[in-house]
């Protein structure tokens, strides 16, 4: 065993810049190639994908686009807008929005422009006063812009307010920053666009290219989150045969998930809850997935929770608790118990939740922790289930069908074991039989 020194020297103090791109997992999570179940919403279906991307990557896009969502939710104005551009070629992003525009002033605290301490500070920011927050915004800790600086090659800043037009460029993560130009401006346009290009020289990552279709389902994404924005969608790519070519959409949902659930299901039902601190809307989908295990992708303030957490736990243990209850008389005139897989087979949940000061584990805002909503989510279900229940009286018996296959070869296993024990008379067969034909099957054997 070598007998290393330690000494003062071995202490390094690094930067908030060098800590960021050392550290990137710490800010923006894993720089490992990842896989998530994520669902892709396409214009007549929901099809549930397994998708390979780098979360801190993916991450940094979403930071942006969520400054831009914070800034129109913290706004009261008609034809709210957001743009995204996703130039797969060159691997760039553009991200504006028409909100009022970063104040272009010199900060106070740091001598200078306002934007520049936002976009190369850690910790700037104007939602740390959580008591002013309102509800839905995304952002809390004021890291994550200033940390896609940090990783980016090139980062634009552009902004329209108080007529003039504010300009400025990073290069090099941050490392060069350039005197900001400030122009006069005559258009009425007011608003914010970031264009940056992620840093390929960074060891930590081994590609810094974002699956398109995830960019796409994002812009998506915002868009029924948040009915009152208006998103339009760019990317640009190599065709077939390697000629340049521009895909342009727009997505607009002025019903929200409400709307396009109602579109490409015919079997769902709205679990709604409208509280100061917590709104909520679950919607219980039945047609679209097949599956034992049940599907839940809950959005906290338009942000996919890719690991779950308490909005989307709660939820099922409370709903499937409700069921029991409500179905308590008919589990115990059919001489069957109820259980989990019973209720979460093919069951797909897509939640749209709007809350002040969520809580996270970490800084990637992959799983929510706040305790507190679970008063918001007993009442909300306990408010819809018996109007559920009683639109789908299909679902439930699909349910108490699951329930007495169980309870067959629960007792077909009994009987087995009974024949073991007495190796004697064959005991009678129980008949397999269920309204649903799909739930019984027949085996043969040889011997």
């Amino acid at each position: 065993m070598t007998d290393k020194s330690y000494s003062s020297s071995d202490i390094k103090i690094l930067s908030d810049r060098e800590h960021v791109r050392l550290r990137t997992s710490i800010y923006l999570g894993s720089t490992e190639a990842t896989t998530y179940e994520v669902p892709i919403f396409e214009k007549d279906d929901i099809r549930i994908k397994q998708k390979e991307f780098i979360p801190a990557l993916f991450k940094s896009f979403n930071e942006i686009s969520d400054n831009a969502i914070d800034e129109l939710t913290q706004l009261k104005k008609k034809d709210k807008k957001v743009s995204i551009m996703h130039d797969t070629i060159t691997n760039k992003f553009k991200v504006c929005d028409n909100g009022r525009g970063v104040p272009i002033d010199i900060h106070d605290q740091t001598g200078r422009h306002t934007p520049e301490t936002v976009f190369t500070e850690l910790r700037s920011g104007r939602n740390f006063d959580d008591s002013a927050k309102d509800s839905g915004v995304i952002g809390t800790n004021g890291v994550g812009s200033s940390c896609v600086a940090m990783i980016s090659e090139d980062f634009q800043v552009s902004i329209r307010r108080d007529g003039k037009f504010y300009e400025q460029m990073y290069h090099d993560g941050t490392a060069k920053i350039l005197e900001p130009s400030v122009n006069l401006y005559n258009g009425k346009d007011t608003g914010t666009c970031i264009e940056f290009k992620f840093d390929t020289s960074l060891p930590q990552f081994a590609s810094t290219k974002v699956d398109a279709e995830l960019i796409n389902n994002r812009a998506i994404e915002i868009a029924l989150n948040n009915p009152e924005i208006e998103l339009s969608y760019v990317r640009k790519q190599l065709d077939d045969s390697g000629e340049e070519e521009q895909i342009s959409e727009s997505y607009f949902f002025k019903g929200g998930f409400g709307e396009y659930v109602k579109k490409v299901s015919e079997r769902f039902f709205e679990f709604k809850y409208d509280h100061p601190e917590f709104t909520a809307k679950y919607y219980v989908i039945l047609d679209k997935y097949q599956g034992i295990d049940e599907k839940i992708f809950v959005y906290v303030n338009s942000s996919l929770l890719f690991e779950g957490g308490t909005a989307s736990h709660m939820f099922f243990n409370t709903f499937f608790t409700s069921i029991g209850e409500k179905l308590k008389s008919e589990v115990k005139k059919r001489k069957v118990d109820l259980n989990k897989n019973d209720v979460r087979q093919n069951l797909l949940v897509l939640a749209d939740v709007k809350m002040k000061n969520p809580r996270y584990d970490n800084q990637s805002k992959t799983r929510l922790i706040s305790q507190e909503i679970k008063k918001h989510i007993e009442k909300m279900v306990a408010d819809n289930i018996s109007k559920f229940l009683s639109q789908h009286k299909d679902w439930v018996e699909e349910v108490l069908s699951r329930a007495e296959f169980r309870q067959r070869i629960a007792d077909m296993a009994e009987v087995k074991k009974g024949q073991r024990k007495k190796r004697g008379k064959l005991a009678k067969l129980i008949d397999c039989y269920s309204k649903d034909r799909s739930m019984c099957s027949i085996a043969f054997s040889e011997g």
